[in-house]
């Protein structure tokens, strides 16, 4: 009988958990990544450099995100030529690219 208990007890906090994870208190999604990578780039280049990058952009995938001493999360990330590894942090206007590299 406590067995059956704690199971439940477990399962719904994994429940829990993964719906925390949806709801936008984790880490970035591969959409997240690639619409602050697309925000860094207009802020450089402006809307044509964006234009020029959309088929690299298109191709971002996030691989492992860890909560970063400077706040947001490091994450690594393919991106074409290799992988990389970036700073996010969430904003009010969604997520942005705050660093490279181990920052």
């Amino acid at each position: 009988m406590k067995i059956s208990i704690l199971a439940s007890a477990l399962g719904g906090v994994a429940v829990a958990l993964s719906l925390s994870a949806c709801s936008g208190g984790g880490a970035p999604g591969d959409s997240d990544v690639r619409e602050a990578m697309a925000k860094q780039i207009e802020a450089i280049s402006g809307k044509a450099g964006v234009e020029s990058q959309k088929e690299e952009l298109s191709k971002i995938k996030v691989g492992k995100c860890v909560s970063a001493e400077l706040g947001g999360f490091k994450c690594e990330f393919t991106a074409g030529a290799g992988t990389q590894t970036g700073r996010f942090k969430k904003g009010d206007k969604g997520w942005d690219l705050v660093g490279v590299g181990g920052g």
